[in-house]
């Protein structure tokens, strides 16, 4: 790490992809970028030496010149201006409708009919040919219709300006982004259990319901049934309404929204699966695979470490272990480089503790980082099962403590802070029938089966029937 790696210059290059720094680099001089060859030289030598110094870097830039803090700071500061401009022009490529739109509300200023009518028919046809409709997609329908009205409304005021269009393209991008906001906000609260109040939400539900035609639109639809799924857990119709909602309007959903809703329907499967419905498990690896197959799972290009180890555990709770090895080689590429040693390790531990290779897997447990409260919760179970297999119990009862301890000192962690509470609890209470009759280990069994959440109740059941 250098010197001022954590400046706005460094965070804006760790944003661009190889291609977009090449071109970058190209086209920095250019009289749109507005750059000079000392901004080029300053990039240029920060992206090939990332952990170069402010002495060297001055020396790179400004040869056989004392160095001056000052004078390197003013042209970080002017990079940065730059970069960040070159990001502005980057986004306006990508979206189709910008350049135009821009067009229309410089035609609008200027009232320049010829060229707002020229632009006003492109814009219309861009538009047509939109296959997902989604919330943007009816904001930039509404933006068409009401910029329109702005346009004609002083050379004719008694034209039809299709206000009724005008106010439903409004309102179906209303009620799509506060269907998507709800559902954001309910898994959130499913989280971290904390309940949010929002009283218009009850209003836009009624609406809907009063206005079943409104549950046309594809991506509205699928919201609405995501919403009650996330209402009631208990409700497979929903489940299964959202799923195939999904599934046959899967093309004419956006990417974005393909993710929210493939993230939920993972977080609801993952959430059966630590109530030990496993049958939950095959569903939950179709959508990671479809999602991670289709892009809309990965940023950029890359899984994170959670989904990683999800697939893995989720595979080897389905009792595919082969598959699960599969998984852990076939998308380690795909982990962050700081994160792979790690995941891969992991995973792999988990993968040698189902196989019975105990000390393997503990040993493997020793090179990973645990920087994330779940990740650690995870770890520090499997060492668990690891302690009690192994028959380690002084070491087991003080690694129990140790992992209270760390549930005590973590506040926000939602429904995983009473799991593993549950865990804990279970495993004292079954070391003290370790050496019992069989009749008082299913006893406690019993009680293990009403307690919920609780993620390892499989574990738990084969322990006890040993």
């Amino acid at each position: 790490m250098n010197e001022f790696s954590n400046s706005k210059l460094f965070k804006l290059i760790e944003l661009l992809s190889p291609s977009e720094i090449e071109r970058l680099s190209q086209n920095i001089e250019s009289t749109i970028l507005n750059g000079k060859k000392s901004h080029f030289q300053l990039l240029e030598n920060i992206i090939e030496n990332q952990t170069i110094t402010k002495n060297i870097l001055y020396s790179k830039v400004f040869p056989h010149q004392p160095y001056n803090d000052l004078k390197l700071r003013i042209l970080m500061s002017e990079t940065t201006r730059i970069v960040s401009l070159y990001l502005g022009i980057l986004q306006m490529e990508k979206e189709s409708n910008y350049i135009s739109n821009a067009i229309l509300q410089k035609a609008i200023l200027q009232n320049n009919t010829k060229i707002y009518q020229s632009e006003s028919i492109y814009f219309q046809q861009i538009m047509e040919n939109e296959v997902v409709r989604d919330a943007a997609f009816y904001d930039k329908k509404f933006e068409i219709g009401y910029n329109n009205y702005l346009f004609w409304e002083n050379k004719n005021r008694t034209s039809d300006f299709k206000f009724k269009d005008i106010i439903q393209d409004f309102d179906l991008a209303f009620l799509i982004k506060k269907l998507k906001l709800a559902c954001e906000a309910k898994s959130h609260s499913n989280l971290v259990g904390q309940l949010y109040d929002d009283k218009l939400l009850e209003k836009v539900i009624d609406y809907i319901n009063e206005h079943p035609d409104s549950l046309e639109i594809p991506t509205l639809s699928v919201y609405y049934a995501a919403y009650h799924l996330l209402q009631d857990h208990n409700n497979l119709d929903w489940y299964n309404k959202t799923k195939f909602l999904v599934e046959k309007h899967f093309n004419t959903i956006s990417s974005k929204d393909l993710k929210s809703i493939y993230q939920l329907l993972i977080n609801f499967s993952l959430k059966k699966i630590n109530l030990s419905q496993l049958q939950f498990c095959e569903e939950a690896i179709f959508f990671y695979q479809k999602g991670i197959e289709n892009g809309f799972l990965l940023t950029n290009n890359k899984i994170s470490r959670f989904t990683y180890r999800n697939i893995v555990n989720i595979c080897l709770k389905w009792g595919k272990t082969e598959l699960a090895i599969a998984s852990c080689e076939n998308y380690k590429d795909l982990l962050l480089e700081e994160d792979r040693e790690s995941s891969f390790e992991f995973a792999m531990a988990m993968i040698d503790y189902q196989n019975d290779k105990l000390l393997i897997a503990q040993t493997r447990l020793q090179k990973v980082d645990f920087k994330d409260y779940l990740f650690n919760l995870a770890a520090k179970t499997l060492l668990m099962k690891i302690f009690y297999e192994n028959k380690e119990m002084d070491l087991l009862e003080f690694h129990l403590d140790a992992m209270s301890m760390y549930l005590l000192r973590k506040k926000v962690i939602g429904y995983h802070k009473v799991n593993y509470q549950n865990i804990i609890k279970c495993c004292r209470l079954m070391i003290k029938v370790r050496y019992g009759n069989q009749e008082a280990k299913n006893k406690l069994l019993e009680k293990f089966k009403i307690m919920s959440p609780m993620n390892e109740f499989v574990w738990f059941e084969k322990q006890l029937e040993q």
